[in-house]
This record gives C-alpha cells, sequence and structure tokens, in this order.
C-alpha cells in the first residue's frame, strides 16, 4: 500500500506524523511525504520525501499577514490568523501536489491539520484521507475554514468542500481533540542528536529543561526567559538551557545551577532525565513532557500556546505565568509539588494506555478498502463512463485484434491493462475476485457483454454501453478501476 504524508514545513505540524509513518514503513508499507519549505524539517526523519510549493515558507507568509506589526490577538483572532495563513501557504503547494499524486497514485492521504491542499486533491480524486492532529487543538474546524478561503480552487475543479476525512487524535479525550476518530498514544519525535552521558538518566539533583521549541527559539530568543534564569539561582535545582542554539548573550552571566546546551539534543530524551520543564506553550513541547510524566510551567506566547496551557492546567499537571512575573516561588512549586507530580504521573499513564502507531496500522490499511460502494465520486463517472476512454468496442474483423493487455493510451491518465503484472499483483475484489487474474476475466466478461447472462459482473457502481459493450465504474481492492472499450485504467 501506498501512503502520502503531507504537511506545512514546521516542526510542531511534521513531527507528530513521523512516529504513524514510520510504523506504516515498518509494517513494509510505501511512505512518501511531500513537504514544504523549509523542508529541511523533515530530512531528521529519515522519511523519502518530495518538496511541493513554491519554496515560500509559513514564516513568510505570516510576516506578510504582520506586516503592520505585532499586536495583541484575541484567541479567536488567533485562529483566524492562522486559518488565513495556512490556506495561503497550502495553495501554492496545489499544482505540484496533484502533479505528485496522480504520478505516484497513494492509497491513503495523511495530512497535517494546517495542509489544506490535500484535502481538495483528496475530494478531486477520490482517495480516501485522514487528518493527523498535531495536539490539543481540534483539526476539523481548520480544515473546514481552509477550504472555505480556498473555495474557488475547489469551485474551479467541480467539487464542493473537503472529503470525509477520518480523524487521527494524538492526545487522550481529557486533553482535546476532535474526538470523532481514532486516538493515538503520542510519541514523540524530535530528531535525532547528541545527548549528553550525565543527562541519560535522572541524578542526585533535581532538574529542570527550559525550552522554547523550533520557532520561539529563533523569533524571540533568549530574552523571552531572562526573567526566568534570573530567578533560577534561588531555587534548589539545575536548570538545563535547550534553546536550539540560539544566541544566549541577552542573559549575561548565567547563574552556577544554570547549564546551556549548545547543540541540538532531542527533548524527549533530555526530559526523560529531568523532574521538570518550562516551555513556550508548543504542543510538542506539551505532549512530549505529558509522556514522560513531569509537571510543566507555561509561558504562552500565541499560536495554539494558550488553548495548551488552558488544558494542561485544568488537568492538573501544569502552572502558566506570563515570562515577566516568573518568581523563585513559583519555580519552587514546580519542582517540588506533590499534586502536580501526581497528576503528571497520572497523564502518563493516561497516555501510554492508548493504542500505539503500530497498532492503528490494520486500521489505516482499511481506510484503502472503505470507499463508498453506494455511489463513485461524480467527477470520476464522467471521467470514465463519459470521456474518451468510454469509445465503443471495434466490431468484427477489428475486435479481435483488441484485447485487455493491448497497448492502450489515454489522455486523462495513465491506463494498466489487464495482464501487466504490477495490476495484477495489486488489484482483488472484495466479495468477488480473490487474485487479479479473476478480476481479468470479470472485466473482460464486462467488456463483452457476458458479465450479465453470467451473473459474473464485477461490483458495478457506474455503467454504460450495449449490449456488445458495457463500462463498467469498480472498487478492486479500494480502488476505482474503469472498463472500457479503450482499456483497463486504475483511476
Amino acid at each position: 500500500m501506498r501512503i502520502l504524508f503531507s504537511a506545512p514545513g514546521s516542526a510542531a505540524h511534521v513531527f507528530p506524523m513521523v512516529p504513524t509513518a514510520q510504523a506504516l514503513r515498518s509494517a513494509g508499507h510505501d511512505v512518501l511525504f511531500a513537504g514544504q519549505a523549509p523542508v529541511t524539517v523533515l530530512r531528521p526523519t529519515g522519511l523519502p520525501l518530495v518538496e511541493v510549493g513554491d519554496g515560500t515558507t509559513t514564516a513568510e507568509i505570516f510576516a506578510r499577514f504582520s506586516k503592520n506589526g505585532p499586536k495583541e490577538l484575541t484567541q479567536e483572532e488567533i485562529n483566524r490568523f492562522a486559518v488565513i495563513g495556512f490556506a495561503e501557504h497550502s495553495r501554492s503547494a496545489l499544482g505540484d501536489l496533484f502533479r505528485l499524486t496522480e504520478t505516484w497514485r497513494p492509497d491513503v492521504i495523511v495530512h497535517a491539520t494546517m495542509q489544506g491542499a490535500a484535502p481538495l486533491v483528496a475530494a478531486v480524486l477520490g482517495i480516501p484521507t485522514m487528518v493527523h492532529n498535531f495536539g490539543v487543538t481540534a483539526g476539523l474546524p481548520y480544515v473546514e475554514g481552509m477550504a472555505a478561503e480556498l473555495a474557488d480552487e475547489y469551485r474551479a475543479r467541480g467539487v464542493t468542500g473537503p472529503p470525509e476525512s477520518t480523524v487521527l487524535d494524538v492526545v487522550p479525550a481529557s486533553l482535546g481533540g476532535d474526538g470523532t476518530g481514532w486516538r493515538v498514544r503520542y510519541v514523540p519525535f524530535n530528531g535525532g542528536g547528541a545527548v549528553p552521558a550525565d543527562l541519560v538518566a535522572r541524578g542526585g539533583r533535581q532538574r529542570v529543561v527550559v525550552t522554547l521549541g523550533t520557532a520561539l527559539s529563533r523569533t524571540a530568543g533568549a530574552r523571552y526567559v531572562a526573567r526566568l534564569i534570573e530567578q533560577a539561582a534561588t531555587v534548589d535545582a539545575d536548570f538545563l538551557l535547550a534553546l536550539g542554539g540560539a544566541d544566549l548573550a541577552p542573559l549575561g552571566d548565567l547563574p552556577p545551577n544554570v547549564r546551556p546546551l549548545s547543540d541540538w539534543v532531542p527533548l524527549a530524551q533530555l526530559l526523560a532525565g529531568c523532574d521538570a520543564v518550562v516551555h513556550h506553550g508548543g504542543a510538542g513541547s506539551m505532549m512530549a513532557s505529558a509522556a514522560v510524566g513531569i509537571p510543566q510551567l507555561f509561558l504562552p506566547s500565541g499560536a495554539d500556546h494558550f488553548t495548551n496551557a488552558a488544558a494542561a492546567v485544568a488537568q492538573g499537571f501544569a502552572l502558566r505565568a506570563e515570562p515577566q512575573v516568573v518568581d523563585g516561588d513559583l519555580l519552587d512549586t514546580l519542582v517540588n509539588d506533590d499534586s502536580l507530580r501526581k497528576a503528571a504521573f497520572a497523564m502518563r499513564d493516561e497516555i501510554a494506555a492508548l493504542p500505539s502507531p503500530a497498532d492503528l496500522v490494520g486500521d489505516i490499511e482499511n481506510l484503502a478498502t472503505a470507499l463508498s460502494t453506494e455511489s463513485p465520486p461524480a467527477w470520476l463517472t464522467r471521467r470514465c463512463l463519459g470521456s474518451p476512454l468510454s469509445a465503443p468496442r471495434p466490431t468484427g474483423a477489428d475486435a479481435g485484434e483488441e484485447r485487455p493487455g493491448r497497448e492502450q493510451s489515454a489522455s486523462d491518465g495513465h491506463v494498466a491493462h489487464a495482464d501487466e503484472p504490477r495490476l495484477l499483483d495489486r488489484v482483488a475484489e472484495d466479495g468477488h475476485a480473490q487474485t487479479g487474474r479473476q478480476v481479468e476475466t470479470l472485466l473482460c466478461d464486462a467488456w463483452s457483454g457476458r458479465g450479465a447472462e453470467t451473473g459474473r459482473h464485477p461490483r458495478g457502481l457506474g455503467m454504460s454501453g450495449g449490449a456488445q459493450h458495457q463500462d463498467v465504474l469498480t472498487t478492486v481492492r479500494g480502488r476505482w478501476v474503469c472498463s472500457t472499450g479503450a482499456g483497463l485504467s486504475t483511476l
């Protein structure tokens, strides 16, 4: 099976998808990532990737929309801002993503919440989809919001909106998500990197990680935690600065109990050897910390940070503060409060009780065979039964020369012939044919009109033609197959 993953070029959206992709790949499936700039975010995943889009990054898109300077936004305004920005970023990837999908022909598309191009591609091409959420935030409202922003693109391609999709939440129900599909255990992925040997496990003295994720480390820098570092000197614990190589000069001379980590250190492994964490409120930092069961202090700045903080505080395993008001008492509570620690352990156990990405492989495989048997998409009916593929079958002397397997061509797509080994290896119709050869026989019967007499028609969901020739549009192992007088085409 082929699974196409698609996400904007942001670690916050790519990294939560990686364990799912790795599980599918380990199960023997072909996985390909369609990523947008900067694709450097995808390279640490070890997964094959194709860049789509015009090279514009999300940072450039949002800078364009923020040209009048920063301002205080309500959460509703932040959400709306995200919809507009990610929709515009997705628009630039539409052409490339269509071409890639038509060329590679995936069985399932798995897309990040904020990838607005993938639902449109899936709707037009009739491919089952899964929305891969990244945290507490419900994804479907964003999918629908971006579809509204891209309504002109949907209309131009003859579809009214995104397809019905299965949603994969990566958080327990107590934290949020959409709650309409599946839930999976959050398995942190933070890329590769060296971990100092003395930080692999907990030591005799308590440790606190301070991180700002990938985006805020770059945009706000170390200044964002300047007061926190100053106050850390009053706390009986060691503080590890994991700011991804940010310039630490604004912090001046560091207190003796503050240790900067100059290189990129995989956050999940670092957290496993620590007792608490301070972070900006990103979903990745929150969930990686929750998965190892340590108390958290949120210093939210924007995006989904306030939503995440509210969910974590409500569950009792986190505190929240403004960066400029952090003091020693707050940090002491983070490190030593028993109720925070117990709640963090409880959340860790709740996450661990969810199915692993490997447990969901079979469910994702079933998406490829779960196409509706009521009717094919209207665009597909037109393409198969009302296109040049539906040319009449030759009669008389010419009829014997045209056989399934003869070289054919079609102006609107690849034609896979009935005796082509690749097709025979891949197709089998549930309840009718168990092998590719049986599919060939069934479709050839339908071609010649014998199917109606023998009762051996495949499950035809759309048909046209007369006694000598029937065009049949059917599903074969989750893939639409069109049998016409011009050839056998997988669509």
